[in-house]
C-alpha cells in the first residue's frame, strides 16, 4: 500500500461495503470526509490491517455512521499530525 496509496480510498470503500453486507447492516455509512485519515495513515500491518480496522469499525460501532471518534487512535493520532503539519506548506 506504501507503493500505492491512490488505491486506499477504493480499498477501504470495498471493504466496507463487503463486511457491512456480512454483518447485515445495510443502513451504515462511511463518510468520505473520514477517507484522508485512511489515505495519510502508514499502514504497517499493510493490507491485512486495512481490511481488520474496517471489520472493527462496521462491528463495534453503535451508530449507523462511522464517526471520527470511532477511528482507532493510531490512525486519528498520526494522520492528524500529518494533516495538520501538510496545511503548513
Amino acid at each position: 500500500m506504501r507503493e500505492r496509496p491512490e488505491d486506499i480510498p477504493d480499498l477501504v470503500r470495498r471493504f466496507f461495503s463487503v463486511c457491512k453486507r456480512k454483518q447485515e447492516w445495510p443502513r451504515l455509512t462511511l463518510p468520505d470526509s473520514l477517507i484522508p485519515y485512511f489515505s495519510a495513515y502508514r499502514w504497517p500491518g499493510n493490507i491485512r490491517e486495512l481490511e481488520n480496522v474496517i471489520e472493527s469499525l462496521v462491528v463495534l460501532t453503535q451508530d449507523d455512521e462511522i464517526r471520527l471518534n470511532n477511528l482507532p487512535d493510531s490512525i486519528r493520532l498520526q494522520t492528524s499530525l500529518e494533516l495538520r503539519g501538510s496545511s503548513f506548506d
